[in-house]
Formats: C-alpha cells, sequence, structure tokens
C-alpha cells in the first residue's frame, strides 16, 4: 500500500478539512497576482499644477463662445448714462459691462478672504496665549 498522499490531496490546514491540490494552486496564484498588482507602476500623485492644466479646456471653450459672441454682435448702439454716452459695437458694451461686473465680485471676493483669514490669525493667537498662560500658571 502507498503511503504517500495522492496528487490531488494536501495535508489539511485544519483538523477535519480536506483542501485538493487545485485549491491550493488556486490560492498561490491569486496570492501571487496581488503580489504582481503591487508590484507595478504606482500613480503619479496630482499637482496643482496638473490641477491647473485641467481648467485650460473649460477656459477655451469660454473663449470660443465668447468670440462667437462677439462676431454675432457686430451693429453699433449709442449708450447714456448720467451725462456720458457713447457709441460701441453691442458686444463690447455687454462685455464691458460683464467685465465691470466681474470685477467687482472679484475684489469684494477678495475682501472677504482677507477679513476671515484675519479672523482665524485673531482666533489663533488667542489660543496660543491661552495656551501659554496655562502652561506658566502649571
Amino acid at each position: 500500500m502507498d503511503t504517500q498522499p495522492s496528487d490531488d490531496a494536501v495535508a489539511p490546514d485544519e483538523p477535519g478539512t480536506d483542501v485538493t491540490a487545485a485549491e491550493v494552486t488556486a490560492n498561490e496564484v491569486t496570492a501571487n497576482e496581488d503580489e504582481r498588482a503591487d508590484d507595478g507602476p504606482e500613480a503619479i500623485a496630482s499637482t496643482r499644477t496638473s490641477r491647473a492644466w485641467l481648467g485650460v479646456l473649460p477656459v477655451l471653450v469660454v473663449l470660443a463662445v465668447i468670440l462667437i459672441f462677439v462676431f454675432q454682435n457686430t451693429q453699433s448702439i449709442t449708450v447714456h448714462f448720467l451725462t456720458f454716452s457713447g457709441t460701441l459695437a453691442l458686444s463690447a458694451w455687454l462685455l464691458s459691462a460683464t467685465a465691470l461686473g466681474v470685477l467687482l465680485m472679484v475684489t469684494l471676493g477678495s475682501m472677504r478672504i482677507l477679513q476671515l483669514r484675519r479672523h482665524v490669525r485673531r482666533q489663533n493667537r488667542r489660543a496660543r496665549d491661552r495656551a501659554g498662560r496655562r502652561d506658566d500658571a502649571a
């Protein structure tokens, strides 16, 4: 009688369980694939510059839309505001009004950001002062 285990029977991991050679081989192949996947090239981390390039496409689309707008609105109009008046292409008037609106929003937004930064700096300074007083008292 042969005392060698058969090719498809392997010593069980736990008492009372039979593991075949095919199951062990399948587990080894899966483990080897996982190791190879870990050894593969790593993804390149995103940077500010790479994200900035992603913003180029929307800017080009907006630029194309603006150019289409300008070329389709070439008729001249006269605008009167208080005592000022001027004649210019409709697209020029609308673009200048839009630019002034954007400038106003950027200015107000920047002022708010500066205000919030100042507030956070004050809060941090007060927290450090309180922590320093506690350390001195201890």
